[in-house]
């Protein structure tokens, strides 16, 4: 009397429906992992221009992008010594305004291939415009256009073509 049991065949069919259902599962979560980093970016960005207009509307001006001060910021300075000046930046400014946490000023998808730098604010993070951020002369010696006071909402020639805040910070 035969057993019954599966042939080898049809165990080769059952590993491959397998494989293939496995394959098609790890797209998926992959693509759903892009959308959640994606939707949680945009989530921050946004978070961050309510909390730059809120910002605005007390001071009359949005922040300094950048500013020398004797005084480190709260938790430090930001950044490297070796690539990046030491002052406030205007994530500083921001304390107060919304929930600005230290965790909304971070990228979901950041990416560096330099390890040390990986925990720091100023890499591939968000940045503002700074022609509206403006840093003072003696920060800024690139360009005329991003020296100067910073602007307030009104000065915006068309603000709602304007990028205020972006997914951006530079890497190296």
């Amino acid at each position: 009397m035969k057993r019954p049991c599966f042939t080898l065949v049809e165990l080769l069919v059952v590993i491959a429906i397998i494989t293939l259902l496995v394959a098609l599962s790890i797209g998926v979560l992959r693509n759903s992992k892009q959308r959640t980093k994606s939707l949680l970016c945009m989530s921050r960005i946004k978070q961050l221009a309510v909390g730059l207009t809120m910002y605005e509307e007390d001071n009359q001006t949005f922040p300094y992008g950048f500013r020398y001060e004797f005084a480190p910021p709260p938790g430090g300075y930001p950044g490297s010594p070796a690539y990046d000046k030491l002052g406030w930046w205007w994530f500083h400014s921001m304390q107060g305004y919304g929930d600005t946490n230290g965790a909304i000023f971070c990228c979901p998808s950041k990416s560096l291939s330099l390890s040390r730098l990986k925990r720091c604010i100023l890499y591939g993070n968000y940045g503002v415009n700074s022609s509206i951020c403006k840093s003072p002369s003696d920060a800024q010696s690139r360009s005329e256009e991003f020296a100067g006071s910073p602007l307030a909402g009104g000065d915006i020639p068309q603000p709602s073509r304007t990028l205020l805040i972006v997914d951006s910070g530079y890497s190296i």
